[in-house]
């Protein structure tokens, strides 16, 4: 039998800046709505200290995200760098990302669709009361009138919870993995009070599943939860 060289199973090296680090982790931030429009990045100062890197370094990353129309630097007593709600120079970036990366984009969803109800199926069986009580607070904050920024945020915040309840690390870092992916193409679907009561109507379905400890519930309606959105996300990658 004729054995496969292993040299074949090594990839390139590539040269990677300290600055695209930087660059990568305030993205992910920005995508998983850990950082809301109109809130401030601390000063390059402070981040060059967070990440023990120089401000020169910081400076590029920030100039990038800048470009990306993801930030905007503002001028006065009260200025720095703000993150910037969902703009046009945003959105056609995130337009690009999901035309070049369509059939990864598609992939990701299907990768989706088999973790995060097995996540969600673990969290039923693991889940503390203080997390339960965390996701009932979420929720609250949902269903009250909230812009489409924090609504985001909190339909983040409400999946990485049972994620990280499902005392997996592999798992929960699989489901923030995919979220910062797929998180630019859920900021283009449309939004309005029915897609808001809707995404909440499911995610007291899916608490209500975590509080009865019913795994198979809680995996079944997930995967149901997660189907829609999928289908949304296809519908706007045809068109």
């Amino acid at each position: 039998m004729q054995q496969v060289p292993i040299m074949s199973t090594f990839r390139h090296v590539t040269s990677k800046h300290i600055s695209d680090f930087i660059l990568e982790q305030l993205e992910e931030a920005i995508f998983l709505k850990e950082i809301l429009p109109d809130e401030q990045l601390p000063p390059e100062r402070e981040l060059a200290q967070m990440f023990n890197a120089s401000r020169m370094v910081v400076r590029e990353a920030i100039a990038e995200l800048e470009t990306r129309g993801l930030v905007e630097k503002r001028l006065g007593a009260k200025g720095g760098t703000f993150v910037l709600p969902i703009a046009l120079k945003a959105l056609d970036y995130a337009k690009e990302q999901i035309v070049e990366q369509k059939e990864q984009l598609k992939s990701l969803l299907e990768f989706r669709s088999i973790i995060e109800p097995e996540a969600t199926g673990l969290a039923a069986e693991r889940i503390t009361d203080e997390e339960l009580d965390n996701l009932k607070q979420i929720l609250e904050y949902s269903q009250k009138d909230c812009t489409r920024e924090i609504f985001r945020s909190l339909d983040v915040k409400f999946h990485l919870q049972i994620a990280k309840a499902a005392r997996n690390s592999f798992l929960e870092n699989a489901v923030r993995q995919i979220r910062i992916k797929i998180n630019l193409g859920l900021d283009l679907l449309p939004f309005d009070e029915n897609i808001k009561v809707m995404s909440d109507h499911t995610h007291q379905l899916i608490l209500q599943a975590l509080i009865e400890r019913n795994s198979d519930k809680a995996r079944e309606i997930m995967k149901e939860h997660l189907n829609a959105t999928q289908l949304s996300l296809n519908r706007f990658t045809v068109s």
